[in-house]
């Protein structure tokens, strides 16, 4: 019998994980594609665009096909009440109260989605352009933050926090389809700010506790073990706590987590549980083990990992084992400019290095429900009865279901609502639905049809600041905005973890592990330095860790648990749970 007392700490923290998880497998269930639902309803095609009104009372009747997480409703109804909380959701919402006389938008051609959820940015960098710092990786933060450790360090330029820059940054969020961020600052009006109880924008929920350097090492302290920070963390116990923690690849990384999660460590302490971690690239499967059992969140931000560590987290090793998993940008210096380019990004790891692991309703999860999952807020992210009616519509002429989200540029968007309330759109739907002073702003360039109502929400105008901010374009319709960061995975810096990202005829993946001696042949999995240069496999099966299915439990390849909370669908007297 092992006694854990008797064991290290460290040792006692790995066995602890296992038990959790072993306790954790039995009540979960197992990840499955969305149920198709045919509405039959058929609505008749507008004669122009994607979409057409015809004029009714305060409440709004969309016709469109709907995204949910476990149904997709094709030609099905949502309706509003005026004031933008929805009321039905489904294939028919005659009976609901104030449908006879609502205003009804048309979109036979049109998908529906909940508002997307940024859930990291920093929104004062939001015009600094994208960096080229060549080829050069980084172990942890402090290395390309202060050229730590021999490093060069990467120049950011500095941080505009003033309001016009602030609003400029929730602009280029708004015209991706985000209607709720957190990006540690915040404009008024425009999208919601998780993170700032002020500009919550009416949501009855308590605001994220957003926190950068949790344990004070912005000086560039780096430790491998023990806890000797020159500060901890006290979230306050009603918000979720959301720090960035374990940047980096190295055990110095991984230790910030450790201290914040095990308080058997010498001056460590636990602020993991409910709380929603950003980075996260260093953790092991251990660790993920512990998050999915005390209900912790891990924020992906791929784009900005694959940047400048050459490698992301370990998100397939985290989703087996059950870790609820959000999409964000991070920033735009080494990052993407909005969750559309950072969907891109995810798609292309997915496709090319995780064996198309996640599919696109996988990721279309991943900026919805998974996101409010995340910050532990149950009235955004979710098409269902009494939530907020935050919605996107996308143009599903050419790509259906979550394929019109997860490949949508901004000129794919029909319409954005917050609180049922137009904020940018097709301009004729715009027009035709009042949007406050009858029209808003138009757009320039590939966003010309498009309407975006700024001068309503703020004090200033879309020329104003389009005049100000001339440093990086708002919005881009390519299939490669400007100086953007390549999302394939490559690493030289004279260590063993060294790869291309190309795959080859012995190396398929690309990690830099040939096929005949990879763990996960068909999955990048690099050797990494927190790992001690080895591919992790930390139940010693022969399967590397990130392609287990169960990663800490030898020989067991059936269990994939997964959050299945049931307040993310959309009908309310018939919970998929």
């Amino acid at each position: 019998m092992i006694r854990l007392h008797s064991l290290p700490a460290a040792t006692r923290f790995f066995y602890s994980a296992i038990l959790i998880l072993v306790s954790h497998l039995a009540a979960t269930p197992v990840l499955a594609a969305p149920e198709i639902v045919p509405c039959g309803n058929s609505p008749a095609a507008p004669p122009a665009g994607i979409c057409s009104r015809v004029a009714g009372d305060g409440n709004l009747l969309i016709d469109a096909t709907l995204m949910t997480e476990h149904r997709v409703y094709e030609d099905g109804q949502i309706l509003i009440d005026g004031a933008g909380v929805i009321q039905c959701v489904g294939c028919d919402c005659s009976g609901a109260p104030g449908y006879a006389t609502a205003t009804r938008v048309t979109c036979a051609d049109g998908v529906l989605s909940p508002g997307q959820i940024n859930l990291h940015d920093h929104m004062g960098w939001n015009d600094s352009p994208p960096v080229d710092h060549g080829t050069e990786r980084f172990d942890h933060r402090h290395d390309w933050r202060l050229g730590s450790r021999g490093h060069g360090s990467v120049s950011t330029g500095a941080s505009d926090n003033s309001t016009d820059s602030r609003t400029w940054a929730e602009l280029r969020h708004l015209i991706a389809g985000t209607t709720s961020m957190a990006g540690s600052g915040s404009a008024p009006a425009l999208v919601r700010n998780l993170d700032r109880v002020a500009d919550l924008d009416g949501l009855v929920e308590e605001p994220l506790d957003y926190d950068t350097f949790p344990l004070g090492d912005a000086a560039g302290t780096l430790i491998a073990s023990g806890c000797a920070y020159s500060d901890f963390p006290s979230p306050p116990a009603d918000e979720t706590y959301l720090p960035h923690v374990a940047e980096g690849t190295d055990p110095e990384a991984r230790n910030e987590f450790l201290c914040l999660a095990d308080p058997t460590n010498t001056g460590g302490l636990d602020v993991i549980a409910g709380s929603a971690i950003s980075h996260g690239i260093a953790l092991r499967a251990e660790d993920g083990a512990l998050l999915a059992a005390r209900g912790a969140s891990l924020v992906w931000s791929p784009r900005s990992d694959v940047s400048l560590y050459g490698m992301t987290a370990p998100v397939l090793a985290f989703r087996n084992l059950g870790v609820e998993v959000a999409l964000a940008t991070n920033w735009l210096p080494t990052g993407s400019m909005n969750l559309q380019r950072e969907l891109a990004c995810a798609k292309h790891l997915s496709a090319t290095f995780f064996d198309q692991a996640f599919s696109d309703h996988d990721l279309l999860g991943m900026v919805t429900w998974s996101g409010a999952r995340a910050a532990n807020m149950t009235s955004i992210g979710a098409l269902r009865t009494g939530a907020v009616a935050d919605l996107v519509i996308y143009d599903g002429s050419v790509r259906q279901h979550a394929n019109a989200v997860v490949d949508a540029g901004p000129q794919d968007i029909v319409l954005v609502l917050k609180g049922g309330l137009p904020m940018y759109g097709d301009g004729d739907l715009m027009v035709d639905l009042g949007a406050g002073d009858g029209s808003c702003e138009t757009m320039t360039g590939c966003l010309a049809s498009k309407r975006l109502c700024v001068e309503r929400e703020t004090e200033t105008t879309l020329a104003a600041l389009s005049a100000q901010f001339t440093d990086y374009p708002l919005f881009d319709c390519s299939a490669s905005p400007p100086d953007e960061r390549s999302c394939t995975p490559s690493r030289d810096e004279g260590d063993a973890s060294t790869f291309t990202g190309v795959p080859t005829l012995t190396d398929q993946d690309g990690d830099g592990v040939e096929d005949s001696g990879d763990l996960c042949p068909a999955v990048f999995d690099p050797p990494r330095p927190v790992d001690g240069f080895l591919q992790a496999d930390s139940d010693a099966d022969g399967l590397g860790d990130a392609c287990d299915r169960c990663p800490l439990v030898p020989g067991t390849t059936g269990c994939i648990p997964i959050f299945e909370s049931g307040f993310e669908t959309g009908d309310t007297t018939d919970w998929d749970s």
